[in-house]
């Protein structure tokens, strides 16, 4: 069970990794500065959603991933965390 101040904790994390200039394995991983600039904009989102305690909506930030053509390294391993955790927090919120 996870709670939404651990929850943020998690998504800070990730969020300020995610920040720093890409590193060459990042690159050599698929990250783009676009890819980069997407992600945290919707780390930021759902930073608000959670914030607020609102509903957050379903989705996969690893299968996101694919689609900007990041193939694995740390950065996906730790949004594929981030995305189990949010999704765990979503389904122990349904009535």
């Amino acid at each position: 069970m996870i709670d939404r101040l651990a929850l943020l904790a998690q998504l800070d994390r990730f969020a300020a990794r995610l920040a720093a200039p890409l590193t060459p394995a990042d690159t050599r991983e698929g990250w783009s500065p676009a890819a980069q600039a997407a992600y945290l904009r919707l780390l930021a989102d759902l930073r608000t959603q959670l914030t607020l305690d609102a509903a957050l909506p379903s989705l996969s930030l690893s299968r996101g991933l694919d689609a900007w053509g990041v193939g694995g390294g740390d950065l996906a391993e730790a949004a594929a965390e981030l995305s189990n955790a949010l999704r765990e927090y979503a389904t122990q919120r349904r009535p």
